[in-house]
């Protein structure tokens, strides 16, 4: 038997732009698994912040890691939500130590997304 460190249910979404008659409505597609939840195990490492400025005003970002399994159709503009709280997909990390799992850098989302 092996122990997992991914201990959280994750909602996965794929971008996209919707609409017709050249009005866009952006949002997410969920990527269901084959669970009863519809959702992906994962791992969530401490969040981390940082602070920058466009314009005259300070904006302040949160960042976290999560760690997927390698089949999880995650894309870098994606989106995941994981107990209520939503990020953005800002990058898909190499891993250092060969396994085969997806490093993801989220970016905590400042407004709720749109999801189908």
């Amino acid at each position: 038997m092996t122990v997992s460190h991914k201990r959280k249910r994750a909602k996965i979404g794929t971008y996209d732009r919707g609409g017709s008659g050249g009005r866009t409505d952006p949002g997410f597609v969920q990527q269901s698994s084959s669970a009863s939840d519809g959702r992906y195990w994962c791992a969530l490492m401490n969040p981390t912040g940082h602070e920058f400025s466009p314009g005259m005003s300070e904006e302040h970002v949160i960042d976290v890691l999560a760690c997927f399994g390698p089949r999880v159709p995650i894309t870098e503009d994606g989106a995941f939500e994981v107990e209520g709280v939503e990020y953005y997909v800002r990058a898909i990390l190499p891993r250092e130590n060969g396994h085969d799992d997806l490093q993801v850098l989220g970016q905590r989302a400042e407004r709720t997304l749109v999801w189908r």
